[in-house]
């Protein structure tokens, strides 16, 4: 069932109407529906925030939604709900490139895990001893007459 049927119906059932008057509130409803789809969907209808909502927008530990007003941790997840890719976000709102998907808490905590963590850090002091696979794949590769340090590259070594 169409929204406008749906929107009569639940009209007339609260409402008695002659049929031409029924005929003019379906029309109505049709025009009034009509009007919002249009406005929707036109991107120079959406009234761009200023730079003072911009930066109100953005909180230490939260962002606001232009698409519905609510504070959010992470944008991004909301935006995917919203049909965006954060570009397009950016692009709808009038949005500088470098506004944050994630709010800065966010960021530093994650920071503060991946140092915790020592992501992307390889000391080879600490590293554990050449596997002994990787050691007898170079031994037969030296055998056969193969560079040793191109077989020692594809095994890890």
């Amino acid at each position: 069932m169409t929204l406008t049927a749906r929107i009569v119906r639940a009209y007339l059932a609260g409402n008695a109407l002659t049929p031409r008057a029924l005929v003019a509130v379906l029309r109505e409803v049709a025009e009034a529906i009509g009007h919002l789809h249009r406005h929707v969907n036109d991107p120079s209808a959406i009234r761009r925030p200023t730079r003072q909502e911009i930066t109100a927008s953005i909180g230490d530990d939260f962002l606001v939604s232009f698409e519905d007003g609510q504070r959010y941790r992470m944008l991004k997840r909301h935006l995917t709900k919203c049909g965006l890719t954060p570009d397009e976000y950016r692009e709808k709102w009038g949005l500088p490139k470098d506004y944050p998907m994630v709010p800065a808490f966010y960021t530093r905590k994650r920071a503060a895990l991946a140092k915790r963590t020592k992501l992307g850090q390889y000391d080879r002091n600490t590293a554990k001893p050449r596997s002994d696979y990787a050691r007898r794949a170079a031994a037969k590769a030296a055998s056969q007459g193969a560079d040793p340090h191109a077989t020692e590259a594809a095994y890890g070594a």
